[in-house]
């Protein structure tokens, strides 16, 4: 039994991070001679002072909280300028050596930042042989949030002494040529550096520093941009101190592309047609970006038959036993934005559960928040007609999602069935996002309406715009505590009954068919034979790509790129299946007829041509040794419903295929 949960808490990543911050800061310094708006709070301060040669001024500067202090000086000749803790300054006035400082460089223009923690630090100006004048700016900012970027890595750490701090790159980095984009700032200098995990050897060192490559002229701008191989990788901090250093530090995976392949270790997996966002020809690939606000999915079934063995996934209902369950899955990844330039993302599923020995099905959904480490849904941060917030533990973290558990949307069936899988979404202003579920049974059922069985909303009131989104640059979003993000893909997949579970079909043949909105309903234009982001999945499951539809059958799984111009029109596949409906078999059937007919009648001829030749020879009767039927289990017991989704990112990394 789950426990149903109350809680609202939810974690949203912003675009802009604390890096925007320091630039701004020095922006602020260099260039503004007040403050942006945003930053109204924070305090500046200007000091015009005539400094006799080999002499020295310390400006005090008070600092309540961790904040970001930016400084900027310039003199009529060049100067010393170092940035000090109250021990370095004491130490300082002794033997006038900035040897020891936090920061320290010599010009007539000098400017930096760093990552201030509570206390007092000074910032010292030091003329040489000459007499000069100096004015210097200094902008302090207590108003630090932690809000990654959508595709980073962020987080304030402490760096102990004399001692590295390490951290691996997503796993993204295995599947593509890719851009990484490294900043930070700290309260002493440190080192960012990269270390190649398969050469055992570092690709990049900084230098050390407060803020990674603080540049002002002749524009502000900061952070080290690398172009790096597939691989494995390590980002390490590096302190030479002999006291810990905080640091805020981030990192920025920009992939050339995304890699379906990096998931799949073969069957069983999510088996049907995906959408990533990528075309791949002959080797050369090339990602586009879809955004939609529907997803139609097409499935014209005329034989299933699956057993799930539901002996692993969070969710067992009964553990060892044979049942006969399998999901129909279409799977989307809905992307939010905020008028404030924060983003969620969200993981829907529309989801047809089968009982194929008593010919039922069911109608079944799931929300899940994907939008980093920690996030997650409330029963006040969303609500659906028949539905609401759970949860189960995986490995210690507590992970939430929403279903709607309450309705009892089943129905009984006969073969061939068609149906049409309904996704959409739309923006309530001040309220939040608006996610409609449907699934209309063209032929086979028994409810030939289209049945919107559930209305979601998922609330914020700050939001922009939402849709759902295919994209082959780039990954959702991963905190630390993740090796990689999902997909921003579109799947209609055949899997096991729930929670993780693998179903083997001893049956199946099927076409399907996915389709967006965009002014008029279009197919997906590349399709790959397996998803990902689902945890469900499929043993004996081939794909093919027919003429406007993908072809299902039992038979071994070849996964891989079906197609890279799906052709494909709804208002055909729905003529077609009334057609088949009223004639009682599906285009595959057909085929499938005609074949086993032309068997039959060669079958036929030849045995005839053998009785006419050898008329003697007595008639053999009986079966082939060593063959056995693979009969299905009667129907599962009654029980409660599991969720149909499990995130996949246990499984080992592979390189691309």
């Amino acid at each position: 039994m789950r426990k149903r949960l109350h809680s609202a808490r939810r974690l949203g990543l912003k675009s802009s991070g604390v890096s925007v911050l320091f630039l701004l800061l020095v922006s602020c310094v260099l260039v503004l001679p007040g403050q942006p708006d945003a930053y109204a709070q924070t305090e500046q301060n200007t000091v015009s002072e005539s400094l006799p040669a080999t002499y020295y001024n310390a400006t005090a500067v008070q600092v309540s909280s961790v904040s970001v202090l930016a400084y900027a000086a310039k003199s009529n000749v060049s100067v010393g300028t170092a940035v000090m803790s109250p021990a370095q300054f004491s130490a300082y006035k002794q033997q006038f050596n900035f040897k020891n400082s936090l920061y320290s460089e010599t010009g007539t223009e000098s400017y930096n930042a760093l990552l201030a923690t509570p206390g007092t630090y000074y910032i010292v100006e030091r003329t040489g042989g000459s007499p000069a004048s100096v004015v210097l700016t200094y902008v302090l900012n207590s108003n630090i949030k932690l809000a990654n970027s959508t595709t980073s890595v962020a987080g304030f750490v402490t760096v102990p002494a004399h001692k590295y701090l390490h951290v691996g790159l997503h796993r993204e980095t295995l599947g593509a040529p890719f851009k990484l984009v490294i900043f930070g700032g700290s309260n002493a200098t440190i080192q960012y550096s990269v270390y190649d995990n398969s050469t055992n050897s570092f690709v990049f060192q900084s230098p050390f520093v407060t803020v990674a490559n603080l540049t002002a002229f002749p524009k502000v701008s900061g952070g080290y941009n690398l172009s790096l191989g597939p691989g494995l990788y390590t980002f390490v901090l590096n302190n030479t101190h002999p006291f810990p250093v905080y640091a805020y530090a981030e990192y920025t995976i920009f992939p050339q592309y995304v890699n379906p392949f990096l998931f799949n270790n073969g069957a069983p997996a999510p088996t049907g047609i995906a959408a990533y966002g990528i075309t791949n020809s002959s080797g050369t690939i090339t990602p586009y970006t879809i955004e939609s606000n529907s997803v139609v999915g097409f499935a014209m079934i005329s034989s299933i038959s699956a057993q799930d063995l539901n002996s692993g996934g969070p969710f067992p209902i009964w553990p060892g036993s044979i049942t006969d369950q399998a999901t129909l899955q279409q799977n989307n990844i809905l992307l939010v934005r905020n008028r404030d330039d924060s983003v969620y993302t969200y993981w829907p599923q529309n989801v047809i559960g089968f009982s194929t020995s008593n010919n039922t099905l069911a109608y079944e959904d799931n929300v899940l928040n994907i939008t980093g480490d920690l996030a997650q849904l409330g029963n006040q941060t969303i609500q659906g007609q028949n539905g609401f917030v759970s949860g189960y533990n995986s490995s210690g973290v507590e992970q939430t999602y929403y279903g709607n558990y309450l309705a009892n949307y089943s129905f009984s069936y006969t073969l061939p069935l068609t149906l049409l899988m309904y996704m959409n979404e739309s923006v309530v202003s001040g309220q939040g996002v608006l996610i409609q579920m449907g699934v209309r049974q063209l032929a086979g059922g028994s409810n030939s309406s289209t049945t919107w069985y559930d209305h979601i909303m998922i609330d914020d009131p700050a939001i922009a715009s939402a849709s759902f989104v295919v994209k082959g640059d780039a990954y959702t979003q991963a905190g630390i505590a993740s090796i990689i993000g999902l997909f921003y893909d579109a799947e209609l997949i055949f899997g096991g009954g729930a929670g993780g579970q693998a179903a083997t079909f001893s049956s199946l043949s099927a076409e399907l068919a996915l389709y967006y909105q965009n002014g008029t309903l279009k197919p997906f234009p590349s399709l790959y034979t397996f998803g990902v982001d689902t945890g469900e999945a499929a043993y004996n499951v081939q794909v093919v790509n027919g003429s406007g539809y993908a072809s299902l059958q039992s038979g071994t799984p070849d996964y891989t790129l079906l197609t890279n111009n799906f052709n494909s029109s709804l208002t055909n596949l729905e003529h077609q299946a009334q057609q088949n409906s009223s004639s009682g078999v599906s285009t595959s059937t057909l085929i499938d007829a005609v074949v086993i007919a032309a068997v039959v009648v060669l079958v036929l001829v030849f045995a005839m041509l053998r009785r006419v030749r050898a008329p003697s020879q007595p008639e053999r009767r009986g079966v082939r040794e060593g063959w056995s039927l693979l009969r299905p289990h009667g129907p599962a017991p009654p029980g409660r419903r599991r969720p149909a989704t499990s995130h996949s990112m246990h499984k080992n990394p592979g390189l691309t295929r």
